[in-house]
């Protein structure tokens, strides 16, 4: 096991910025190129903004946002501050926001323009809208916090089907197991420049048909 280990410096900071990162695809059909220049100089700046408002090494940050190259941007930046990411479904009822929101002691919630009024301002720190007001004059350069593979990163619920949802907390190195334990479907999407990352959007559900489908 690595001692130091970050999942930004893995996954983002170490591509070439020139490389294709991802092909989003929205609900309306639209696609974009990604290239990875673009996802390390946003979550750079998105780092910074946290930092200004007051996230330090340790904080919960909870995230409420749609599946955009911005929202995989912002967890990232997360990750290269040294809090703790708390991500959030918007198909999450109100109640269930609440109490994951509140049970983890969040101290800033990042949402977007339609789910802001999802949640009492009161039960955080600060409530920061993700549109590109919030990073100008932000700065594109971040010193990544020097991470333990040990180091708590990102806090999961339980579906709570037999009472409250309750917390998991997984460390930076929970993703090198994921990579240790891949399967040829999702070594296949890498190579065709696809990711099968949740967040990436609804590219990586049809990706993982594709992949599926030749795999058949």
């Amino acid at each position: 096991m690595r001692e130091r280990y970050n999942i930004a410096t893995d996954v983002c900071d170490k591509h070439p910025p020139a490389k294709l990162a991802m092909i989003h695809e929205d609900f309306s059909g639209a696609v974009r190129e990604v290239y990875w220049g673009e996802l390390q100089e946003l979550s750079n700046r998105f780092a910074n903004v946290l930092r200004a408002h007051g996230v330090e090494r340790g904080d919960r940050v909870a995230m409420l946002l749609p599946a955009t190259p911005e929202t995989a941007a912002a967890f990232l930046a997360v990750w290269k501050a040294g809090a703790i990411l708390l991500s959030l479904s918007v198909l999450y009822g109100d109640d269930g926001i609440r109490h994951r929101v509140t049970d983890s002691a969040a101290t800033v919630l990042v949402t977007d323009a339609e789910n802001a009024d999802r949640l009492d301002a009161s039960l955080v720190e600060h409530v920061l809208v993700l549109d590109d007001a919030l990073l100008v004059g932000a700065s594109p350069a971040f010193a990544c916090a020097e991470t333990l593979a040990d180091d708590p990163a990102q806090l999961y619920y339980t579906s709570g089907t037999t009472g409250l949802a309750k917390g998991i907390l997984h460390a930076h190195r929970y993703l090198l197991a994921h990579m240790s334990t891949r399967t040829p479907e999702t070594a296949a999407c890498r190579s065709r420049r696809r990711s099968c990352a949740r967040v990436f959007g609804r590219c990586s559900l049809t990706a993982t048909r594709r992949c599926r489908s030749r795999a058949a």
